[in-house]
Parts: structure tokens; C-alpha cells; sequence
């Protein structure tokens, strides 16, 4: 609901909408998967997909900069 929130809100606001979205759904899917990898901590393909999710949070946070 937040995202639908934030399409609404900031729809004419191109970088609040994307600092607004990055802000309620990465952080959260990225600690869900950071909780399964230390269940499984064998399983390459979740810590690389922890790590790829990490640097898409860090290149939106400097994309939200530079904008």
C-alpha cells in the first residue's frame, strides 16, 4: 500500500517517487533475504542475490543524489 501511496503522491516528482519507493520496498525485501541466508548459509545463489540487492540499493541512493 505504501508504493500505491507513494505512485499517487509523487507522480509528478520523479526523484521523491524514487526515493520514496526505494525507501519502503528494498530495504525491507533486503532484510528478508539477509534472515534466509542466515538459515541457509551454504546457499551461494541467496548470498549473491543479497549482495546484488545491497548494490541496487547503494546505486539508487546515489541516483537520488546526483538527481
Amino acid at each position: 500500500m505504501n508504493a500505491l501511496g507513494s505512485l499517487l503522491a509523487y507522480a509528478n516528482q520523479p526523484s521523491l517517487l524514487l526515493l520514496a519507493l526505494c525507501a519502503s520496498a528494498l530495504p525491507a525485501l533486503i532484510s528478508a533475504i539477509d534472515i534466509l541466508t542466515t538459515f541457509r548459509p551454504a546457499d551461494r545463489a541467496l548470498a549473491s542475490t543479497g549482495a546484488i540487492a545491497t548494490a541496487a540499493w547503494l546505486a539508487a541512493s546515489i541516483v537520488f543524489v546526483a538527481i
